[in-house]
């Protein structure tokens, strides 16, 4: 007894394409959660960089307007001297001073505190040159110092908001470039995916297809096992039992065949036997003898359509034995034709044979069913008063025997079918027979190393059999 097929194990398609589109959101998670997080960081740090910037740019410009309003009092209280004007360069000095305070306790641009520490030591030197008898040129030249290092406060910080911008230009650089990889990585990594996927499905769809095309050409020895996702596991295990089904139907039936084809040779043994008897009685009654004839002649037909369902029946479970020895072809063609003769004449069939001398090496009995079911194909579909041809002839180590008639011939679309066990075409609607004619010629041929084609013609159907002289390895 066959084994059964095992249970389908594995996950299903639902749960692998359910599998995969999870990983790809969370890949795409992923992605968004890294883009979405180093925008707000960019975007944090453009913001803090634009504020830092515009308030060092305030205090800069506030700087240099307080070293001109420190100037311009200390130049003032230089020419009167009086005490408001003293007040008033105090209260100039200690707003540059502040201004300067600001400044250095801005941490995005320490670099501009040795300036600033120039500057407090330039205007402890005005002070000391503000007096009326002091040194007027010296505080000048102070002053004019002290705008010096304010323009050099101004670049110092520009180059430092510069600098900061560049590498505020190159975080979005990096970014843009992680972003374009990641996206490149995740469609590397779906296509890799699909394509997994298809090779996942794709040969199991492929296993499917060739045991469905295996069932179809009734080869049902080997077990149907689909590997891959578990709903096809289940169509395998399907198709396996499908399989058991038509092997066990084609074994009944081949068994049904056998049993009435033996249960039929009893009664035509006694038809046969009542033949002989009613020649026997007829004497010499003209009348009696004919119809004696014709009951013979219809009870060989008989016998050989048992024979041939025998013949099928089994071969169906087996390759015809083999039995191979020389065999006259001609002498073959020509008792078939005889045999055949009586419902040819009667209806009018001329048959006529072109048949060289050729001697072969085969089965007899398979031999004979194919020329016999090739001949008998022929007459039975030739119209009445029609014309069959048989030539035979030796094509280096082959024989080919054609038989054409000028039936309906057959269409290009039913040349496979009629080779078919039991297939009878619209052609077959009008005439007596099995079916298994051709298919029983084209095993018989196969077994013999040959073949059946169908020639085209233009009229009718022109058969050809082609047969090794030597049986094959």
């Amino acid at each position: 007894m066959e084994p059964s097929a095992p249970q389908p194990s594995g996950l299903s398609l639902r749960a692998l394409v359910g599998g995969g589109a999870v990983v790809v959101a969370i890949c795409l998670g992923l992605a968004a959660s890294y883009a979405i997080g180093s925008l707000e960081r960019l975007g944090d740090q453009s913001e803090r960089l634009l504020a830092s910037g515009v308030d060092t740019t305030r205090l800069i410009e506030q700087l240099a307007d307080r070293i001109t309003d420190v100037e311009r009092t200390a130049r003032q209280y230089a020419v009167l001297g009086t005490p408001n004007q003293a007040r008033i360069y105090q209260d100039r000095r200690n707003a540059l001073l502040a201004t300067m305070e600001a400044l250095t306790a801005r941490d995005d641009v320490p670099s501009v505190n040795p300036a600033l520490q120039e500057l407090r030591v330039l205007l402890d030197r005005i002070e000391n040159n503000l007096a009326p008898t002091a040194n007027a040129q010296a505080a000048g030249h102070a002053f004019a110092a002290m705008n010096a290092i304010a323009q050099r406060v101004r670049d110092v910080a520009q180059a430092r908001f510069d600098s900061e911008l560049s590498g505020l230009q190159r975080g979005v650089e990096r970014v843009r470039t992680a972003l374009l990889a990641l996206t490149v990585a995740i469609v590397v990594a779906a296509l890799l995916a699909a394509l997994a996927f298809a090779r996942l499905v794709s040969r199991p769809v492929r296993q499917i297809t060739t045991s469905i095309d295996a069932l179809g050409r009734a080869e049902l020895e080997r077990p149907v096992r689909i590997a891959g996702p578990r709903d096809l596991q289940a169509i395998g295990a399907s198709l396996d039992w499908l399989r058991l089904r038509i092997r066990d139907l084609e074994a009944q039936k081949s068994s049904f065949v056998r049993h009435m084809s033996h249960e039929l040779k009893s009664p035509l043994a006694n038809i046969r036997a009542g033949i002989e008897l009613l020649r026997e009685e007829a004497g010499e009654d003209a009348g009696w003898r004919d119809t004696a004839d014709i009951v013979e002649r219809n009870a060989t037909r008989l016998q050989r359509q048992i024979d041939d369902l025998l013949s099928y029946a089994g071969w169906q479970d087996t390759q015809p034995p083999q039995q191979p020895r020389p065999v006259a072809l001609r002498a073959m063609v020509e008792q078939s034709v005889q045999e055949q003769t009586f419902e040819a004449r009667n209806r009018g069939i001329t048959v006529a044979t072109t048949l060289a001398n050729v001697t072969l090496t085969a089965d007899p009995g398979q031999l004979r069913a194919v020329v016999d079911n090739l001949i008998g194909n022929a007459i039975k579909y030739s119209p009445d008063g029609g014309r069959v041809d048989i030539t035979l002839a030796r094509r280096g180590d082959e024989i080919a025997l054609d038989v054409q008639d000028q039936g309906p011939g057959i269409p290009a679309e039913l040349r496979e079918r009629v080779f078919e066990p039991f297939y009878r075409g619209p052609a077959a609607a009008t005439t007596a027979g099995t079916g298994i004619g051709l298919s029983l010629a084209l095993t018989a041929a196969r077994a013999n190393g040959g073949s059946i084609d169908i020639v085209d013609s233009e009229r009718g159907a022109h058969l050809r059999a082609t047969l090794p002289l030597r049986p094959p390895a």
